[in-house]
């Protein structure tokens, strides 16, 4: 399962811009094949950070280069992050507890 790591450092003053950006992202990866979950967090130093779960990297990919997907991430991307990264992982072992 191939997990996308977004690392973001937002330009002040979009963060409301920023959260419908990832908000359509979202969207759009929950209702693709094979999406498995979106998670996103706001370190203290204000790094976000997004990770995507996908079945596997043709449904990644698939979600990745939709059009749809491309001219919501093209449009804003620039102009709101001051710098971004992006990483595919893959996992090589998984545990769950629900205690």
């Amino acid at each position: 399962m191939p997990i996308v790591i977004l690392r973001a450092q937002l330009r002040a003053g979009f963060e409301h811009e920023v959260d419908e950006l990832l908000v359509a992202a979202r969207d759009f990866a929950a209702i693709s094949a094979g999406f498995v979950a979106f998670d996103r967090a706001v370190g203290t130093d204000g790094e976000s950070i997004v990770l995507l779960e996908f079945e596997s990297h043709e449904t990644l990919a698939a979600w990745r280069d939709h059009p749809d997907n491309i001219a919501t991430q093209a449009t804003r991307r620039d102009r709101l992050f001051k710098r971004y990264s992006i990483q595919v992982c893959d996992v090589v072992r998984a545990y769950d507890f629900a205690g």
